[in-house]
């Protein structure tokens, strides 16, 4: 089944908090969390929508001078393991550039397993952790996608990077 990743309008409201009602994350965002994100000229709104436009997952994320920031996602039970999120992923990695905007990151609760492993599979590695981040008990996990890391990582030489 493919998927459309589109941006996220009002009528998709309902949808996507009834998706975020189903996630792993143990900190759910009410509609006035989706509301006073979305409503930030630096923020994105995003959803994937199957070939009979049935909304299965949507992303939000905030667009900074050298990165994008994911700050929350998900994908319906029954869709998981269907490409869904990394087609999500994939959709924002895709916009990033060696001179602009080349970093990927996101903060995860540790309670949010689940969520670790498909950041894993989809190439961010978590790189650093904020104890006591969300409440004194729940840490949180920074993960991080740098295309300047990969970029270093190949057989790049001084002119190349001049070019």
């Amino acid at each position: 089944m493919t998927h459309h990743i589109r941006w996220m309008n009002r009528r998709d409201m309902e949808r996507v908090l009834e998706i975020e009602q189903h996630t792993d994350n143990p900190h759910v965002w009410s509609r006035e969390d989706f509301i006073t994100n979305l409503r930030q000229r630096n923020c994105v709104g995003m959803v994937a929508e199957n070939n009979d436009w049935t909304i299965n997952g949507f992303m939000v994320y905030e667009l900074h001078k050298n990165k994008l920031f994911l700050l929350n996602m998900g994908v319906t039970p029954e869709s998981r393991r269907q490409a869904i999120g990394a087609a999500m992923v994939g959709k924002l990695l895709g916009k990033l550039e060696v001179d602009r905007r080349h970093m990927l990151r996101t903060i995860v609760s540790d309670q949010n397993t689940s969520f670790h492993f498909f950041l894993r599979s989809v190439g961010l590695k978590a790189i650093d952790v904020y104890y006591g981040h969300f409440e004194p008990d729940d840490s949180a996990y920074v993960f991080s996608y740098d295309l300047l890391d990969d970029w270093f990582t190949q057989d790049h030489t001084m002119a190349d990077t001049l070019r």
